[in-house]
């Protein structure tokens, strides 16, 4: 009976829905076509507002939202995504959500600004558990760049970036 109420797509925890990531123009380094399966994990889908993706891998390898997540074209170490606003934006965190399965892994990355400084950036968590990175900054380009993944990495992305 209990079971006629609970839905998959209802929300019933509190979310902070303030990330302008929506705003920047996103491009990649590269994005999975999929052409077989006809899903889009093209860059765009990092900021869609969904912080899950393909669950492959898992103990209950389920799909879940394939669709939700920029997949990179089979990159690794190298591979980038960018954020780039009309204006100057005042940034004070980005949170990163890495891909939730169990093969593709990011373990190191960076944040790179308009002004070339850079933050370095630890292990995403393996889940699509977020990663907060505190920056405190002005700039009108958000840059991460994978600089170190799993051994059973294939084609890195992310389930979702947030920029606050």
């Amino acid at each position: 009976y209990i079971g006629s109420f609970a839905k998959v797509n209802e929300i019933f925890w509190s979310r902070d829905f303030s990330s302008f990531a929506k705003e920047a123009e996103i491009t990649a380094s590269s994005e999975c076509a999929n052409e077989d399966r006809k899903i889009d994990q093209s860059a765009v889908k990092a900021v869609d507002g969904v912080r899950d993706g393909a669950a492959e891998g898992l103990p209950y390898d389920h799909p879940r939202f394939p669709h939700a997540e920029w997949v990179s074209d089979k990159e690794t170490t190298g591979a980038w995504i960018n954020l780039e606003f009309d204006n100057e934006k005042e940034i004070k965190k980005v949170v990163l959500y890495d891909r939730p399965d169990m093969d593709n892994q990011i373990l190191e990355g960076k944040l790179i600004f308009d002004d070339n400084s850079e933050i370095i950036v630890g292990e995403l968590p393996n889940n699509g558990e977020p990663l907060e990175v505190q920056v405190d900054k002005n700039s009108k380009n958000v840059k991460f760049v994978v600089t170190k993944v799993s051994d059973s990495t294939e084609s890195v992305g992310l389930a979702e970036i947030e920029v606050y």
